[in-house]
């Protein structure tokens, strides 16, 4: 039988630390004599992955970082080799750290790397490293000695320091929410809570309008170098110096209270009172009312009363052909109602039109004959008919979510919305809605544009005349001819201003994207609907739906 040797053998070098496998293939050596030739030689088995692993324990070198790739490369030429064979299959590798810190250097985390078969990481090591890096504070000893003694750990929280603790900061709480009790029922029954309607709150000398709490600051924490975290500093404002009506009590600084009956207004860091006039009616018995405050009418507005304040308008019971100027809301509990015949005292050639301006909101039941400007919205329960109305945001005629109410006649104009389940009647009354611009810029521009063309007519007689004095020295007499070349430059120069604000105007005069006209339920012919710069006229009954711009057409879905 035929001897073969067979040579494996792993070799560490100590300056790369590279474990080198080699492998010399077996030499077959003559058979003895005598042997029989029948005989088949023997031969040895290559080295297997295994018989590497054997071998690497066999030397305490099985924990070494080992290169799976090369082994195998290294087994399968095995195979086949007939002359020695080498190949470098892993590396010893010492263990190794590294210490993280946040950006808020609140936290340090450690990852510790286990040795591959070189030197483990030493609690020396690390504590030598914590020291370079100045952390005191916060330190996790217990789980840092687990890290160790384990050998390996990942994103270990190393060290931590304290947070600052925030602070509350001042807080202003209105206490009108429990005034909000008083409730008016409607003509068919049905109660009407005014929180839902805008109306107002009412006032004593003496009532709680605000709790103040004061800030509390927040404590400082402390970061992983010990050093200090300061907590957010938090401003603690007092009560509005600004405030009308509304002063904080003597013995509590922190709550605020009223000095004067009236309807309360939250503003900021505050309330204020303005001071409230209650009425019955306004009639010949109370005369015209103007003054800076909130009204509250228990009854009517008679024909022909004229009512300026600078607060809110609430009437419980209608407005007739009465002016109304209000610097907040005007909320009417029924109707408004021009065109009123034998109202008390009135006198022919007496207003018959319902005229009413506000800074804020229009509520009514509904609205006929009525002049209406509204900074903010119009809104109508029931119906709108034979009506101005002019909105700087919406006009919506109907309870909301409902499908009932009708907007009839008149020329209704707002910037964003004018919602009717109806529009126009089955006669075909000339019914004109406008949305898409500001509608006071509009009329304001409108204005403007006459006044302009008022000026350059008259500029254009003052011309001819200073013409005629040129031709015709003798008939300039006295001063004539001065006083008109003085008068033309006052007027040239008040057309250059008037182009000026046109221009102003004009810039600000941009289209509301989104500007819709809804009518739910139907439009009859008869009604004109102006998007913007578009026009739809509607000359047959159409099926309700939205009116709105679509690349610049008006368009019904």
């Amino acid at each position: 039988m035929a001897e073969i040797a067979v040579s494996l053998t792993i070799q560490l070098d100590g300056n790369t630390r590279q474990l080198t496998c080699r492998y010399v293939p077996p030499v077959e050596t003559p058979a003895e004599e005598g042997a029989e030739a029948e005989e088949a030689p023997a031969r040895a088995t290559p080295p297997d992955r295994q018989a590497i692993l054997n071998l690497l324990q066999a030397q305490g070198q099985a924990e070494c970082a080992l290169d799976e790739a090369a082994i195998r490369a290294f087994v399968e030429k095995a195979r086949a080799a007939t002359d020695p064979l080498e190949a470098v299959i892993g590396t010893q590798q010492d263990g190794s750290y590294e210490i993280n810190v946040s950006p808020t250097r609140l936290c340090a985390w450690l990852n510790l790397i286990a040795p591959r078969g070189g030197k483990a990481v030493t609690p020396e090591q690390i504590k030598s490293a914590i020291a370079a890096r100045n952390i005191s504070h916060g330190l996790k000893e217990a789980e840092l000695a687990t890290a160790l003694a384990a050998g390996h750990c990942k994103e270990m929280l190393l060290a931590e320091g304290v947070e600052p603790e925030a602070g509350q900061p001042a807080r202003f709480e209105g206490l009108l929410e429990a005034l909000r009790t008083q409730r008016h029922e409607s003509d068919d029954g049905d109660i009407v809570d005014y929180r839902d309607l805008g109306a107002l709150v009412l006032v004593d000398p003496g009532t709680p309008l605000m709790r103040r709490t004061p800030a509390v600051q927040g404590k400082d924490g402390t970061d992983i170098f010990g050093r200090p975290v300061a907590a957010k500093l938090l401003p603690d404002p007092p009560f509005s110096n600004s405030l009308a009506g509304s002063t904080p009590d003597e013995n509590d600084p922190d709550l605020l209270v009223a000095t004067i009956s009236g309807a309360p207004t939250l503003t900021a860091n505050g309330v204020s009172v303005n001071p409230l006039v209650d009425v019955q009616d306004v009639d010949l018995s109370t005369g015209n009312i103007t003054f800076d405050g909130t009204l509250q009418v228990k009854g009517d507005i008679r024909a022909g009363m004229s009512v300026r304040v600078a607060g809110d308008v609430v009437v419980g019971g209608t407005i007739e052909a009465a002016e109304v100027v209000a610097g907040g809301n005007v909320v009417v509990k029924g109707g408004i109602i021009g065109k009123s015949e034998n109202a008390p005292g009135a006198r022919e050639g007496e207003q018959e039109t319902a005229r009413i301006s506000c800074s804020g909101t229009v509520q009514a039941k509904f609205i006929e004959h009525a002049v209406i400007e509204a900074g903010k919205a119009i809104q109508a329960e029931g119906g709108v008919r034979q009506s101005e109305l002019t909105a700087g945001e919406t006009v919506v005629v109907g309870k909301p979510g409902g499908n009932t109410g009708s907007l009839i006649g008149g020329h209704t104009r707002a910037r964003l919305l004018v919602r009717a389940p109806v529009l126009g009647s089955p006669s075909g009354v000339p019914t004109l809605v406008q949305v898409g611009f500001n509608p006071y810029l509009n009329a304001e521009r409108t204005s403007t544009e006459q006044q302009r063309k008022r000026r350059v007519e008259e500029l254009t007689k003052l011309r001819q005349l200073i013409s005629f004095f040129d031709q015709n020295p003798a008939k300039a007499v006295g001063s004539m001819r001065e006083k008109a070349e003085n008068t033309r430059d006052l007027y040239e120069a008040e057309v250059k201003a008037l182009d000026v604000k046109l221009s102003e105007l004009a810039e600000q005069m941009e289209f509301a994207e989104g500007a819709t006209v809804e009518a739910p339920k139907c439009i009859h012919g008869g009604v004109n609907l102006q998007i913007g710069p578009k026009l739809l006229q509607v000359i047959d009954d159409k099926p309700g739906g939205k009116v709105h711009l679509v690349d610049d057409q008006v368009v019904l879905s």
